[in-house]
């Protein structure tokens, strides 16, 4: 019981390490499969109303150990550990130290660090040339440099009439182009870009997932071709998530207003600010939606309100360069709250361990998640 309090203390204090924060909600987790919430001890009743008050903060919702049917109970502690630990492994807690990865011994989830800046540029001719991950980001005008002016060594606008610009799996880059219009590239995602846009119009190819702020020009319009989407801008900002493989595709939109189509222009949706379109299975339909959590991302965040377990799943294998595979059945949790883009994977798979998902990362960076689905009695 000691030992206890004292854990119980230094949680309360914010000293905790993240092993020990597991114990502490695991503890309470326990307390919900019993249908019993702690009432007999002050400290243990501090803790609690604690942990509920900070669920409230990362989640805004209301109340956290509540008594639930059996039948609930597996997917709601998923859903609740994810909000908490959300806040619990944030800056109020002590982070694990990034460490990257050593030459040799063994990989873990502990010296598999975040993401970062990198990026290629592609020229018409099929040169690379690899951007420095000490820059975050270049500028094409008269010609192509770094945000900070410095010159990129081979990279002439005069002779080429497209760029593409990729990001690898674990990498970000940045893009102001010739018209003034900036684009943030989220990992594994590609843009093709002219050095300088026609007199009637602005044209780019996107793969993956970006975010837009387009430089308004009503005399030339502003268009964006994914394989399932046309968007065409009217001087705006706004997310586009066209990941190949992926079964949607959605435009989000933050502030002015798009035009959204299928690339037979068949279906046309205008959108306004809060509104995102997706195209799935062939369909264009259209929903309000938080864009904060859509570019969340951006803000160095992953937000993962009301999605998935395997859209979470890629979003982290995007991240942290890693290949999933999945061993018995995939689990069916709805996640929501978040964390910071600049945790090791280990404080990120924690909270998977705290939902009663088992994990194993092999050598080739495949993570095998291993899980059954339990018994409802």
């Amino acid at each position: 019981m000691d030992q206890l309090r004292e854990l119980l203390k230094r949680y309360q204090e914010g000293t905790a390490t993240l092993e020990e924060c597991s114990l502490v909600e695991r503890y309470f987790m326990d307390t919900i499969d019993q249908q019993t919430v702690p009432d007999n001890d002050k400290m243990r009743q501090e803790v609690y109303h604690q942990l509920n008050h900070r669920y409230q903060l990362a989640s805004g919702r209301r109340g956290l150990l509540k008594r639930m049917p059996q039948a609930l109970k597996y997917g709601a502690a998923a859903l609740i550990i994810m909000a908490a630990a959300a806040w619990l492994l944030s800056d109020v807690f002590r982070k694990e130290p990034h460490t990257a990865i050593p030459e040799s011994g063994a990989l873990t989830a502990m010296n598999i660090g975040p993401g970062g800046n990198a990026a290629t540029l592609t020229l018409l001719d099929g040169q690379t040339i690899e951007l420095s991950d000490a820059q975050d980001g270049i500028v094409t005008d008269d010609g192509i440099r770094y945000r900070d002016g410095a010159t990129i060594a081979g990279a002439d606008a005069s002779n080429n009439r497209m760029f593409t610009l990729t990001t690898p799996k674990g990498g970000t880059y940045q893009v102001t182009l010739a018209d003034g219009t900036r684009v943030w590239l989220n990992a594994q995602s590609q843009l093709q870009y002219p050095p300088a846009f026609e007199d009637d119009r602005r044209e780019v190819t996107l793969t993956g997932e970006a975010y837009f702020e387009v430089k308004h020009d009503p005399k030339k319009p502003f268009y964006i071709h994914t394989d399932a989407q046309r968007i065409h801008v009217l001087g705006t900002s706004f997310n586009v998530s066209a990941y190949a493989g992926d079964p949607d595709q959605k435009t989000t939109l933050v502030s002015g207003r798009v035009r959204v189509s299928d690339p037979n222009r068949a279906a046309v949706l205008l959108l306004m600010p809060g509104d995102q379109s997706k195209q799935s299975n062939g369909m264009l339909t259209k929903a309000s939606v938080n864009v904060t959590d859509v570019i969340a991302w951006k803000e160095g965040r992953f937000s993962f309100e009301h999605k998935t377990f395997e859209q979470v799943m890629a979003e982290l294998a995007r991240w942290y360069n890693l290949e999933i595979h999945y061993e018995g059945t995939i689990p069916q949790l709805e996640f929501f709250g978040g964390i910071k883009r600049d945790n090791n994977l280990a404080t990120v798979l924690a909270l998977l361990e705290n939902s009663d998902v088992r994990y194993r990362l092999e050598a080739d960076r495949r993570l095998i998640i291993q899980h059954q689905t339990p018994t409802v009695n």
